[in-house]
């Protein structure tokens, strides 16, 4: 779907390599191209550094998988232009004009969603989409607290204290 986006540029001698979801284009060929590119001096960039993604009940190799590949072979770090880099995110909060402290992440992925709004300063809330959300094998070094889907009642605020407290019973 995203090839489509790139279908007016020249692609006989590309000066970058840019690295998404390909799926079944990610082959030995297109890899050792994107290898033999970066050995050139051509920038890597990477739609994002999820290792997988859950399709049809089934973990499918996800792009960060393949940038990671061509980053050690080629001896680069690859520019992140998506979740979960922080730039990503602050794009995103400044394209809404808010500071980190009042937007709230929403999202069903555990690295993607909610630990790069973390580290771009948000909140961050899990939830479960069509069974598509998926947990890190190891767990997550920060602990996650539950969201609230709903509202809490409201509540009266305590009475303060009185003189009396201390009275016996």
């Amino acid at each position: 779907a995203i090839a489509s986006e790139f279908a007016d540029f020249d692609q006989h001698d590309p000066n970058a390599v840019f690295i998404a979801d390909a799926a079944e284009g990610f082959t030995y060929h297109t890899l050792n191209r994107a290898f033999q590119l970066c050995m050139r001096g051509a920038p890597l960039l990477g739609i994002g550094t999820n290792r997988y993604f859950k399709a049809d009940d089934q973990l499918l190799m996800d792009a960060g998988a393949f940038i990671r590949a061509v980053e050690f072979a080629a001896d680069v770090e690859a520019t992140i232009i998506g979740k979960p880099d922080r730039a990503f995110f602050q794009q995103a909060l400044a394209s809404a004009g808010v500071a980190p402290q009042q937007a709230v992440m929403v999202g069903d992925d555990v690295h993607g969603d909610v630990e790069g709004a973390l580290n771009a300063g948000m909140r961050a809330c899990l939830v479960r989409c069509s069974g598509s959300t998926r947990r890190p094998p190891n767990p997550h070094p920060k602990p996650l607290r539950p969201c609230r889907t709903r509202r809490p009642p409201h509540r009266r605020p305590r009475a303060p204290p009185t003189a009396h407290h201390n009275r016996p019973p």
